[in-house]
């Protein structure tokens, strides 16, 4: 592997770390910072389309996030050369994170767009990480493709609507959580001395 190759493999790495924490960090932000906020009652997105730090921690979280995922994505594409469904898997994950950072760009008063960023983001987000629960393990060997197949397994079927409650059910909005993902393929990666 060259080493121009090797070092964005590694930036590469970093973003998928660091893009998670700060998503979630500027999420948590704008949850503190919005009294009327309430898990039961509203939407993540709601966060988005209020005034004030609670907008803009939000928005500018998911951009930002997204920004670093993407780079992220790029990263999994470039590492996945020669093999057809990783390189699926990353593009269909490179079309989701640019989703994610629509949702960001788009809020909720910019209808229906934020509807289609949204739908489009929950829908590629579980099949491009089956999709790579299938390819990245055959790229680790022993136990620790095991440990990377069950985690990944667990992040890409965990659609959870125990925090969103009866919100999430009414409009099919899934609970996804791509931390995990990103730090297992970063674990891969650096078994593989990229």
């Amino acid at each position: 592997m060259s080493r121009n190759k090797n070092v964005w493999l590694k930036f590469a790495g970093i973003s998928g770390i660091l893009a998670p924490l700060i998503a979630f960090t500027c999420i948590a932000l704008a949850i503190a910072s919005s009294p009327k906020f309430s898990w039961t009652e509203n939407a993540l997105s709601d966060l988005g389309a209020q005034e004030g730090l609670t907008a803009i921690a939000f928005n500018s979280g998911l951009i930002l996030g997204g920004i670093l995922a993407l780079i992220f994505a790029f990263g999994l594409f470039i590492f996945m050369q020669g093999k057809l469904t990783g390189r699926i898997s990353a593009f269909l994950f490179i079309l989701d994170i640019l989703a994610l950072t629509a949702i960001g760009v788009l809020p909720e008063s910019v209808e229906p767009m934020h509807y289609y960023a949204s739908i489009v983001f929950f829908v590629l987000f579980p099949s491009s990480m089956f999709l790579f629960v299938v390819v990245f393990p055959a790229n680790v060997h022993g136990k620790n493709g095991l440990v990377h197949i069950s985690s990944s397994s667990c992040c890409s079927s965990r659609m959870d609507n125990t925090v969103f409650g009866e919100y999430c059910s009414k409009r099919g909005y899934p609970r996804s959580n791509f931390c995990p993902f990103s730090v297992n393929v970063v674990y891969c990666l650096r078994l593989q001395n990229v």
